[in-house]
């Protein structure tokens, strides 16, 4: 098969489900609990783990931010109902994140864990998940990047709602034109937005999510030289915002996305890996500070510190599994049967007058 031939062909919603997706949720989610652990918890603490450093870890938070965009385009297109988003968008997030922060808050409130203690209050407010609106300390975190999330259902929101997603392309090169005009002006003129704004105009990583939705245009219609190039300048806003590696980054998640979607990766979707994608928003959520909790006690008492990294992901991974399976799904089905029922009872109703 030519590339001309793997690059223009669009893929229709329904041929088949994208495990592929998942398959990149459950790396994105590793990749992360593996820089914690071998990495950042040295920098807050001082325990080295050895000589294996996954300090590129940290862009399994770019990866997340590309398929939240690919999703969430695609979810919007098939929604006949604002409601329905909102709702489908609650039951997804919220049932899981509120049991994480419990656990997070009760494990550390129990065995400690320096500089990462918080009130019972702000543990509350964290519940909003506008944490980083209110300037409240995380109770993990990891939880910095749901606001961001947050923002960008906002923005989609209210594309959807004013009937721009048709016009997506227009919008993603203007929204990435404010982008390097704010990085512009912070760095020649010392001019920067307020905190919130930047996070809930995404002035920081709205490349990624535009990435995203720009290759779900492609699998939807095909490639194009509009979306090509608006892949081209995300990954340039990632090197001049972030440096060379970033966009180095970037370039080789959008063709592993791309591959993905195109349905060329399927001798990546096995057990182990969909199994990690389908509790990789849980495993995100619960890894890190718990997980510091072990190693910490791991380093007291003098035992082998690959062997503590290990066994932190399985708590870690065995955690994320039991909420996945025992909250999350559950109580998502239950929240969105409900909602139906109630949808179903409205219109009967409105039939009835």
């Amino acid at each position: 098969m030519s590339i001309e031939e793997i690059t223009s062909r669009p893929i229709r919603d329904g041929e088949n489900r994208l495990l592929e997706l998942d398959v990149f949720r459950g790396i994105a989610a590793l990749s992360v609990l593996l820089f914690h652990y071998t990495w950042r918890f040295n920098e807050i603490y001082g325990h080295a783990p050895g000589a294996v450093r996954v300090t590129f870890g940290h862009y399994g938070v770019d990866l997340f931010f590309m398929i939240s965009g690919f999703v969430i385009f695609m979810t919007l297109e098939k929604t006949k109902h604002g409601t329905d988003f909102i709702v489908s968008r609650f039951s997804r997030l919220f049932p899981a994140y509120w049991t994480a922060i419990a656990l997070t808050f009760a494990i550390v409130g129990v065995f400690g864990l320096p500089d990462r203690e918080v009130s019972i209050t702000n543990a509350l407010a964290n519940l909003s998940m506008l944490e980083e609106f209110f300037r409240v300390p995380f109770v993990d975190g990891v939880y910095w990047t749901l606001s961001l999330e947050l923002s960008f259902y906002a923005i989609m929101f209210v594309l959807y709602q004013t009937r721009m997603l048709a016009r997506i392309e227009l919008v993603c090169a203007a929204w990435l034109i404010v982008i390097a005009a704010l990085h512009a002006l912070q760095v020649h003129r010392g001019v920067t937005l307020p905190d919130r704004l930047q996070v809930l105009l995404l002035t920081q990583h709205g490349q990624l999510f535009i990435a995203g939705m720009m290759l779900y245009k492609i699998r939807r219609d095909g490639i194009s030289v509009g979306r090509g190039a608006i892949l081209a300048a995300c990954a340039f806003s990632q090197w001049y915002l972030y440096g060379a590696e970033a966009g180095i980054f970037a370039v080789l998640c959008f063709t592993a996305l791309f591959l993905g979607i195109q349905k060329y990766l399927g001798w990546m979707t096995t057990k182990p890996l969909i199994f990690l994608g389908t509790i990789s928003y849980t495993l995100y959520l619960l890894h890190q500070n718990i997980g510091y909790v072990i190693l910490r006690a791991w380093h007291s008492a003098g035992l082998n510190s690959y062997l503590g990294i290990v066994v932190a992901a399985i708590v870690a991974i065995s955690l994320a599994a039991a909420v996945t399976f025992l909250i999350e799904k559950p109580v998502m089905r239950m929240i969105r049967q409900w909602y139906r029922n109630r949808r179903a009872a409205s219109v009967a109703v409105a039939q009835e007058v």
